[in-house]
């Protein structure tokens, strides 16, 4: 399974964010006119993990960056938080939070909180 599908997987599964959003999880950008809340999940790097000792057969260390959005700053914490259980009760990657912030659109009024994970994938 690829990355973004495992994210989904994790991300769809878990009833907590699911009773938040239902299926509104997407790649890269949020679409227009989207109901909200709603998670958007992006690759922002992937480096193969190489050692002088041992194999690592193909396992990855991959950042990615998770966006709750929501209409109110508190309900976007909440989806942010949800998003955080999601990430670590994860059983087909380990995922570790480096950043965590939160942002406002003036344009739209829309909150996000926003995380990036650094992620590892066995094959």
């Amino acid at each position: 399974m690829s990355l973004p599908e495992l994210l989904y997987t994790a991300l769809s599964g878990h009833a907590g964010l699911a009773a938040l959003v239902s299926d509104r999880i997407y790649p890269i950008k949020l679409p227009q006119d989207e109901t909200l809340p709603a998670v958007v999940y992006q690759q922002i790097s992937v480096q193969n993990m190489i050692t002088l000792d041992t194999d690592t057969n193909g396992v990855q260390q991959i950042r990615v960056q998770l966006s709750a959005w929501s209409s109110s700053y508190d309900e976007a914490r909440a989806v942010g938080e949800q998003v955080r259980l999601a990430m670590e009760s994860a059983t087909t990657f380990r995922a570790v939070r480096i950043l965590e912030t939160d942002d406002h659109d003036p344009d739209t009024g829309e909150y996000r909180s926003l995380a990036d994970y650094s992620v590892l994938t066995y094959p």
